[in-house]
């Protein structure tokens, strides 16, 4: 057989092996592809992706898994976990936007109080707040125990201390009906909201006004003795010293100790003005905190393997 004859062969030959690795190669992609555009494999990659702290990207997958209207038990972990890469990832307007679509999809999903409650507590882990206020919220709309829905009810509550909307958490409590061994105190704590809300405030203009009647008496109002005392003796002390250096005839002496005397008493009447805001400011936090302390902070204290029963934890 001629050299070139053989040549030629040997090129047909590895032009056919090349052309079937192609094939093969094409052929493994393109069920390779096929495969990974099963729902399963998305979901599971996605759970990857996610464990990975990818959540950007695991967003994503969830949404391609969710668009497929998989009807299937992790549809709804798709949502619960789209709404987790959401949260840890700062966008609260998405995580709005997904709870409206899943409570939407209550009835096909037969979404239960438990699965809201689970969803409120990952939010409140990721500090959320409003948004677990909102699950929870849907934990209470969606039971028919009562102690369950006191208790959903209560933890919205407490989220909206949290993100100090201390009314809207009031407003929450009020409506919340009751019974039960611990019913005073439930009542007593309602009680001490209202009465936070309605005479313990001090109002910056009386105080002021106070202190520029009498330097000294709007700080003592405001509940700083120490400040309406230096104020009360300093203003006192100077006015002293300007009346006697007119008696003495020293006029420019005078004129500079009342001048530094004016200064102190409109000083005086702007810092009565601050400690009221500030007392304020003080008493309303460490209310606050006592409230905090005073709701249940663990779900076993509401939810049983067995039944439902309603705790309080009161450190008043």
């Amino acid at each position: 057989m001629p050299e070139c004859t053989k040549r030629n062969l040997r090129k047909i030959i590895l032009l056919m092996v090349a052309s079937l690795f192609v094939v093969l190669f094409a052929l493994d992609a393109a069920l390779c592809a096929a495969a990974f555009n099963k729902p399963d494999e998305i979901f599971r990659f996605a759970g990857h992706l996610m464990k990975e702290g990818d959540y950007s990207r695991a967003t994503r997958e969830y949404e391609r898994y969710i668009d497929m209207d998989v009807s299937s038990n992790n549809a709804k972990n798709a949502y619960k976990n789209t709404i987790i890469c959401l949260a840890k990832l700062g966008d609260t307007s998405g995580v709005i936007t997904e709870l409206r679509r899943l409570y939407e999809l209550q009835e096909k999903f037969k979404l239960t109080s438990d699965f809201w409650l689970e969803l409120g507590q990952i939010l409140e882990r990721e500090k959320d707040y409003r948004n677990a206020a909102i699950a929870y919220r849907k934990s209470a709309e969606t039971t028919a125990e009562a102690d369950r829905s006191v208790c959903a009810r209560l933890y919205e509550a407490k989220m909206y201390f949290l993100v100090g909307e201390d009314i809207q958490a009031i407003q929450i409590l009020n409506k919340v009906k009751h019974s039960g061994q611990n019913i005073e105190k439930f009542k007593h704590l309602i009680s001490l909201m209202e009465s936070m809300e309605k005479g313990k405030k001090k109002e910056p203009r009386i105080a002021m006004f106070l202190s520029a009647v009498v330097p000294g008496t709007g700080h003592l109002y405001a509940g700083e003795a120490f400040h309406g005392i230096s104020s009360f003796v300093l203003n006192a002390g100077l006015i002293s010293a300007a009346y006697f250096s007119f008696k003495h005839d020293s006029p420019i002496l005078g004129s500079f100790i009342a001048y530094l005397e004016t200064g102190f008493y409109i000083g005086g009447i702007k810092s009565a003005g601050t400690d009221a805001r500030k007392t304020n400011i003080n008493n309303r936090r460490l209310f606050r905190n006592k409230l905090k302390k005073a709701l249940p902070l663990e779900p076993n204290l509401c939810f049983g393997k067995k039944s439902a029963s309603v705790q309080f934890i009161y450190r008043f």
